[in-house]
Order: C-alpha cells, then sequence, then structure tokens
C-alpha cells in the first residue's frame, strides 16, 4: 500500500514526518512525500503562508501526484487548519480516503473529522502501519485501530508510542519519492534543491516528550491523552544519534551546522551529555545549535558541549512576571535564569568564543497585559550580553490547560479567527510590543528606557505602526539578502468558513528583488502585508 503525505510546515526538513516515512517503509509499505512550503516561491514564511490558500497551479500538480497513491495523508498544524480543508475539499473527487494528522488534529480530532475521512490521534508510526495493513487486507470491517478515529462516535484513543526510539530508522531522505513546492511549481526534490532549503543546516531531534507541563504547550495536552503511561521524555541511544548525523554529514550537500530541535536537550544526565560531547567533536565536528529551558544549565554539561562545537543555544524564559509564571507552572526560579545568563557568559569568556544565545519570551497575555511585557523587558535588559531576544505571541492551543480557563473566562469568542489564522511568531502590533521588538532588534537601552517610562505619553496607535513598520523594514532587509523570484499574486487570505475565501481583495502584482535595488516594491509589500 501507498500513503502520500502532505506537509503545510514551511519546514522541508520535517523530521518526525521523516521518521515516519522511513518506519512506513521499513514495515513493508510505500510512502510519497510532498512539501508545501511557500517561502521558495511567494517569499512567505511561517508567519504568514498559513493566511493564504495554495494556487490553482499548486492544487491541480497535487492532485495529479496523489491520484496513484491509495491514501491522503496531511500532516498539519493549529494555523494550517484553513488550508489542510481546502486541499481535502479539492481532493474529495479523488474517491480516496484522506487522513489528518499532527498535533491539531491530536488536540481536536472531532472537529477535524468533519473535514478528513480518518484522524491520527498521537504518535503515527504503529497507527499508520496498521492502517496501512488492514487496507491491504480489509473485508470491509470496522477500522479499530489505536490511535486512528473514523466516526465520532468512537472514543478517542491515542496511537501506541515507540517506546524505544532506536527502533526508527534514519530519517527518509530517498528523493525517488519526495517532492517540494519549489519556484511556484511542485517538483522533484534533488540534493540541489535540499540544499537550498536547508541553508546548509541539518536540523534533527533525538527525543520525544518534555520533562515540562507547561499550560500553555501541546506537551500539556499530550501528558493527559497518554496519562502516566510511560517516561516523560525518551531518548535514542548516544551511538544512535551519531549514527544519524554521519550519515547527514555524508550525504548532504554544503553541511556546514547541525541544529538539534530537542525541547530540553539539556536534560540528560551529565554522563550522557559527556559521552555525547566526545564523540560528536571525534567523528561529526560541526558547529550545533541546541535549546533549553535556564533549569538544566549547568557549568559542566556547556562547557563540554561548546568545546565539542556548541555555539548557539535556545532558551525559554517565556515570563518574569510572577501571576503569569505560576499561570504557566513554569518550574525554573529568577535566580536560576540570572544564573544561566552568567555560565554562559562566563564560559564564553573563558573559551574566547561568544556563544550565540536567544532568550525566548511570551507576549499577549490577556492576565498579564502591559505590566507582564514591561516586567520581560526591563529584565531581558539586565541578562548577560551578547544576547538576542525573541518573543512570541500567546495562542490558545485547543485542550491546554490555559486553553480552558480563557474558555472559561470568555476570553475566546471566535477560535477560527483568534486562534487558527493567527501565529505565535507575530505579536500584536501594542505599544509595548514594539518596544520589546526594537530592543530584540539591538535597539539602544536608553532609548529603550524612555519608551517603558510611564511619564511618556505618546503611546498612540500611529507611533506604535511607526515602530512596526521600522523592525518589519530592518527585518526584510535581512531576508531579502538573497534575491527572491521574481513576481508573484499577491492573493486574498482566508476569511469565511475554514478553507474559504468570501470576500476578495485585489492586491497589485508585484516584483521583488534585492531590498538595495528597489526600495518602493519592498515598501509597498511591507505596507499591504503588516
Amino acid at each position: 500500500m501507498e500513503i502520500c503525505i502532505i506537509s503545510l510546515i514551511e519546514d522541508t526538513g520535517c523530521i518526525n514526518l521523516r521518521y515516519l516515512s522511513s518506519y512506513i517503509r521499513s514495515k513493508g509499505h510505500t510512502t510519497k512525500l510532498i512539501f508545501l512550503p511557500r517561502l521558495y516561491s511567494e517569499g512567505w514564511g511561517s508567519d504568514k503562508s498559513y493566511k493564504y490558500p495554495y494556487s490553482q497551479t499548486v492544487l491541480i500538480q497535487l492532485k495529479e501526484l496523489c491520484s496513484t497513491t491509495d491514501i491522503i495523508g496531511i500532516s498539519l498544524m493549529s494555523c494550517h487548519f484553513d488550508n489542510a480543508v481546502h486541499i481535502t475539499k479539492f481532493l474529495k473527487d479523488l474517491n480516496k480516503p484522506i487522513i489528518w494528522g499532527g498535533i491539531h488534529p491530536t488536540i481536536s480530532p472531532y472537529e477535524c473529522l468533519e473535514y478528513a475521512d480518518l484522524v491520527c490521534v498521537g504518535e503515527g508510526e504503529n497507527s499508520i502501519v496498521e492502517l496501512l495493513n488492514y487496507m491491504q487486507n480489509s473485508k470491509n470491517e470496522s477500522i479499530i485501530i489505536p490511535g486512528i478515529l473514523a466516526d465520532k462516535e468512537q472514543e478517542i484513543a491515542v496511537g501506541k508510542k515507540i517506546e524505544n526510539l532506536n527502533e526508527l530508522r534514519f530519517p527518509d531522505y530517498e528523493m525517488d519519492h519526495q517532492y517540494v513546492l519549489y519556484k511556484n511549481n511542485i517538483v522533484k526534490l534533488n540534493n540541489t534543491i535540499l540544499s537550498d532549503c536547508f541553508s546548509n543546516r541539518y536540523r534533527t531531534s533525538f527525543s520525544r516528550g518534555c520533562v515540562s507541563s507547561c499550560t500553555y504547550c501541546c506537551n500539556n495536552i499530550l501528558k493527559k491523552l497518554y496519562g502516566n503511561k510511560t517516561q516523560p521524555i525518551r531518548w535514542r541511544s548516544i551511538d544512535n544519534q551519531i549514527n544519524e548525523l554521519k550519515w547527514a554529514k555524508s550525504n548532504i550537500n554544503n553541511l556546514k551546522q547541525i541544529e538539534f530541535s530537542d525541547d530540553t536537550f539539556l536534560s540528560r544526565p551529565y554522563e550522557q551529555i559527556e559521552e555525547f560531547a566526545l564523540k560528536y567533536k571525534k567523528e561529526i565536528g560541526l558547529p550545533f545549535i541546541l535549546l533549553s529551558t535556564p533549569l538544566a544549565i549547568s557549568y559542566d554539561k556547556l562547557k563540554i558541549l561548546t568545546n565539542a562545537g556548541m555555539n548557539n543555544i535556545g532558551i525559554g524564559i517565556q515570563t518574569v512576571y510572577e501571576p503569569v509564571r505560576k499561570m504557566y507552572k513554569r518550574n525554573e526560579t529568577i535566580e536560576q535564569i540570572i544564573n544561566a545568563s552568567k555560565i554562559i557568559s562566563k564560559i564564553s569568556k573563558e573559551n574566547n568564543n561568544p556563544i550565540t544565545v536567544r532568550y525566548d519570551f511570551i507576549t499577549d497575555n490577556p492576565w498579564g497585559r502591559e505590566i507582564d511585557t514591561e516586567e520581560n523587558i526591563r529584565f531581558a535588559m539586565t541578562l548577560e550580553k551578547p544576547r538576542h531576544i525573541r518573543i512570541f505571541s500567546l495562542l490558545f492551543y485547543h485542550g491546554t490547560e490555559l486553553y480552558e480557563i480563557a474558555k472559561k473566562e470568555g476570553l475566546i469568542k471566535d477560535e477560527l479567527n483568534e486562534v487558527y489564522r493567527t501565529t505565535q511568531l507575530s505579536p500584536k502590533p501594542t505599544y509595548m510590543n514594539a518596544v520589546f521588538l526594537l530592543l530584540s532588534l539591538g535597539c539602544p537601552e536608553s532609548i529603550i528606557k524612555i519608551l517603558i517610562n510611564k511619564k511618556i505619553k505618546t503611546r498612540s496607535v500611529k507611533f506604535v505602526k511607526l515602530l512596526n513598520l521600522f523592525m518589519h523594514t530592518i527585518r526584510s532587509i535581512k531576508k531579502l539578502d538573497k534575491p527572491l523570484h521574481e513576481a508573484v499574486q499577491v492573493s486574498t487570505p482566508f476569511n469565511g468558513p475554514p478553507g474559504e475565501v468570501i470576500k476578495q481583495v485585489n492586491h497589485p502584482h508585484l516584483k521583488r528583488c534585492r531590498f538595495s535595488k528597489e526600495y518602493g516594491e519592498i515598501w509597498k509589500y511591507l505596507l499591504l502585508n503588516l
């Protein structure tokens, strides 16, 4: 049996989907992978691409590729809901079963079943293989497979986890059955295109799960669904990890950096960190990036990892405003956050080689209001330099603890537009967010302190827009370092029921190229899309 899996995520690496494909193929079935990023055609990243339907040309090409398969899968997050509906309706006349999977179908399966024939709930490897086995041998009995929802009358049963992650084969990078949206057409993936999409960086993950249970996060829901039946976090063995990286180093063109997307890379015991660092330095030797919480950072762990090549780390702070910290169920103390910053600074000085560190904050909390963001700004300025700041907008993802609280208090009135048609990557255009974004761009602290001074009365909407326009302009200069494709028709975003455009908006046909050559066209684009 063959399953065609469509990814709506901007990341062409899509590591979990590639693990899934390898696992399915190892069990005797075949796969076809289709990646539909917008960045290499329209120039849109994850902060905008979900808003717009795919072109008719892309949909027709997609239908042709799906026409020869036995079942169609669509992998999505909440912000891709509109496009998942749109694509599903377009492919319905192929008369092939369509299954949705990913985090959104897991947290809101019955809603997804209104559009898809089947929904995969939880980790999908075992469930999808059982489904394909069923389809191969089916005599039209009812589908009763853990992790596969076929009827709204069924109770939700999550898919069986793979406890030993070493059972997973390396991610599927065999090009003969993979396609990507590139320069406005779906084309066969090859090493040249893959290298362009990866920007010389290989992203992978060696674990599943998280030690934390933050109330805003999808791990909060997954722990509810699975209960205490499994360990909160599962790891692949060190040798398994190194072998995958050796394969990537030999097979990915122009590879210059590794990125680990594990939520808490440093949560492992020091002995395991040491074993990994020593083997990585000897057999891989490339610079690498990882993520951590302040609680997991220690001098010994970071020191040995920097000696192995770690030169970049992302740290989730989220907030220092105590009422909101308690609401989020953040475990680390303010002192531990400060200490983590000092440890990184100390190691940077010892190595005479600064570690690039990014601190993540969450804004737009309706309970914290401006005081939450203001405290975060003030605290961010106390962190050791060099530092990078990134802010994310708080979203109430269906089923999380925070969602239930917000729903009960009437803070969610239109889930489609307030949750699905927005993204955590786009903070709201408030005064404090604009100031925070200016700080993240390196605006002098003396100016930031003036802007957050309570005596300043000029917190007008126009001033906020000006600050945001300035911020987006600076970011666009960076993003447009490479030439974009000649032209793109700016389409109308989704604005009706799920997957539909009701009110048409006529946008000009924009030619977009290097910022240094055509300032006017870029400004037009920014003004249309802010």
